[in-house]
């Protein structure tokens, strides 16, 4: 018969996660103290100043945004202003699913967003006469043809 054999304990050490040092509680407030003095980085552009709404969508044409291509939302069609393709009609925006700002329009006029999946947010007719319109002249309407 065969002898039964056992593995050391040399063989296989135990593995183990090294310990994180702990700070003593004077170090601790320290290092606080010092992370409160790095400047704060921010991603992205600053918020306006002044979030009176100046200009309009290029979607809607309601006057909802305070600065253009800052990526901010326009409440009515729920376009995203991006600072890229401003209004350029066939040229798809990644920030706001690759739509097309010529499709978001025809969505705009057919179910009130520019996306269709955010027809459950639409305004009604009479929320949006809150905001000021664009008046778009017909120079503008035949250039973008």
């Amino acid at each position: 018969m065969h002898k039964e054999t056992r593995m050391s304990k040399k063989a296989f050490p135990r593995l183990r996660r090294p310990r994180e040092p702990r700070l003593r509680p004077c170090a601790a407030v320290r290092q606080r103290e010092w992370l409160k003095t790095l400047p704060v980085v921010r991603k992205g552009p600053l918020p306006p100043k002044d979030w009176t709404p100046k200009h309009a969508c290029p979607c809607c044409d309601y006057i909802t945004l305070a600065e253009r291509g800052i990526g901010l939302i326009c409440p009515v069609c729920w376009w995203q202003d991006e600072g890229l393709a401003r209004d350029i009609l066939n040229l798809p925006s990644p920030i706001n699913r690759e739509l097309t700002l010529s499709a978001a329009r025809e969505n705009f006029q057919r179910c009130g967003v520019c996306d269709t999946s955010l027809a459950a947010f639409a305004l009604s007719v009479a929320e949006r006469e809150k905001f000021a319109r664009r008046q778009v002249e017909q120079t503008d309407v035949a250039a973008q043809i």
